[in-house]
């Protein structure tokens, strides 16, 4: 069972995630959700998008999710199901991404979305990642200054 997933962002964002969470209202995909990831590096490949910005790279602790808001991917999922034959599809009964349970979406695809706020407190900061600098993720100094806040404080 995944443990811990994967959110890239843009640093500029940080501050404000880690006092108040990953908001998918925020988004600027297609569905209103927070696209996770259970591979480090998939997440990088997101970067793409704006190479111009330096990224940082969230772990998310699976055990502060609601699973219920845990949903399939619509994006790279459907493009899964597109490439295979239809008979595979029809074994796992899914004729579309609708059809796929969290899980599955998981295991074919390495992709979720997630329909809700992520709260501060599933959240860690993992590392800098600027696509046109590196192609490694580079741990934050002192990681301390961007853990999220402790409650209470």
């Amino acid at each position: 069972m995944t443990t811990t997933l994967y959110h890239m962002t843009a640093r500029d964002n940080l501050e404000s995630i880690l006092s108040n969470g990953l908001d998918p209202s925020f988004t600027q995909s297609s569905q209103t959700a927070i696209y996770l990831t259970d591979g480090r590096f998939t997440a990088c490949n997101y970067t793409h998008m704006r190479p111009d910005r330096e990224h940082v790279l969230l772990a998310i602790d699976v055990a502060e999710l609601d699973r219920r808001l845990l949903e399939p991917d619509d994006y790279e999922l459907r493009d899964v199901l597109e490439m295979m034959g239809e008979e595979d599809r029809q074994a796992m009964g899914m004729f579309s991404w609708k059809d796929a349970s969290w899980q599955q979406s998981l295991a074919l695809c390495s992709q979720v979305a997630y329909a809700g706020v992520i709260a501060p407190q599933a959240i860690q900061v993992v590392g800098a990642y600027h696509p046109n600098v590196s192609q490694e993720i580079v741990p934050l100094e002192p990681c301390e200054a961007f853990a999220a806040p402790s409650p209470g404080m």
